[in-house]
């Protein structure tokens, strides 16, 4: 169960990368995007995409802002598992690194 402490550090997120993009920008790529939970012992966030298209455009075309995003809230060094609709947490999850 994700607690009301995850789901307000992606909210956080959500508020940092917005205040850097056009609200169009932001709405059609971040939006759509859900949260799924937080592992802090293997440093992972899990984010669950509408689709493999919305994943792919996000990951790399907004990973500089979704990195500089993470580490203003101190969670620079995490890696995003990106989850799809007929995917679950446990299986078929691909992983994403923020940092280089």
């Amino acid at each position: 169960m994700i607690s009301l402490v995850e789901v307000n550090l992606w909210d956080s997120v959500l508020r940092a990368i917005k205040t850097k993009l056009q609200r169009e920008s932001f709405e059609t790529w971040f939006n759509p995007i859900r949260f799924e939970g937080i592992d802090n012992a293997r440093r992972l966030i899990r984010l669950r995409a509408p689709n493999q298209v919305v994943r792919d455009w996000v990951r790399v075309n907004y990973a500089n802002l979704m990195d500089q995003s993470l580490g203003e809230l101190s969670l620079g060094g995490y890696s995003v598992d990106w989850v799809l609709p007929e995917e679950t947490p446990k299986a078929g999850v691909a992983q994403f690194h923020l940092n280089k």
